[in-house]
């Protein structure tokens, strides 16, 4: 789920990118992104960093949690996210269930 997008790829910070991710086993991760035209004077090259959540965050996280872990330029972003509202609503309506495969697990 794309939860946040801030900045311009042109610009000299470039552009952030954040996603709430999945791994195959089912454990949950938020991936942070920055893109940016490359590495010169003013750039910083771009990269990602990758934040591990409990496994339990579905059922205890706030969307203000989940922005204090993130770059601040998408902290606004993160708040507003309709996306991530919804997935933390279900997923708490239905008492934490996730999915590993096709195997539902609590």
């Amino acid at each position: 789920i794309e939860i946040a997008r801030a900045g311009n790829y042109f610009e000299c910070g470039g552009a952030d990118v954040i996603t709430l991710r999945f791994s195959p086993v089912g454990s949950a991760f938020i991936l942070q992104e920055n893109f940016c035209q490359g590495s010169s004077a003013g750039n910083n090259g771009g990269g990602e960093i990758r934040k591990d959540l409990p496994d339990d965050f579905y059922r205890t996280f706030t969307q203000e949690d989940i922005a204090g872990m993130c770059w601040g330029t998408c902290y606004e972003k993160i708040l507003e996210c309709a996306a991530l509202k919804t997935f933390l609503e279900k997923a708490k309506a239905r008492g934490g269930y996730c999915f590993r495969g096709k195997e539902e697990i609590r």
